[in-house]
């Protein structure tokens, strides 16, 4: 799979907010696929620019975080994703699921 620069996912997302091209015209301009532009649009729009940075280093976390999770998903009833939208996270990864 295609790593795509934070410029370039900056481009698109701000032509596509600017109306100046539909997902489907950016995917075939820039040679990106269309559901790649898609997430990049929602994730702008719900975390901002920094949703477009590629993280390089894995992610830690600390046992107290891992256990607000949890008791998250037992006690409160949450789905997992419920708390990957409340934490920003894939609760499978933080709690060592798999």
């Amino acid at each position: 799979m295609a790593k795509h620069s934070f410029e370039l996912k900056r481009k698109i997302v701000m032509e596509y907010l600017s109306g100046h091209g539909s997902t489907i015209s950016l995917a075939k301009k820039y040679g990106v696929g269309c559901s790649c532009i898609k997430k990049w649009i929602k994730n702008y729009r719900q975390y901002g620019e920094e949703s477009l940075l590629r993280s390089r280093e894995k992610q830690t976390y600390p046992f107290e975080f891992k256990h607000h999770v949890v008791i998250s998903l037992i006690t409160l009833h949450k789905t997992s994703s419920m708390c990957n939208l409340n934490y920003c996270i894939l609760v499978i990864i933080v709690i060592g699921i798999g």
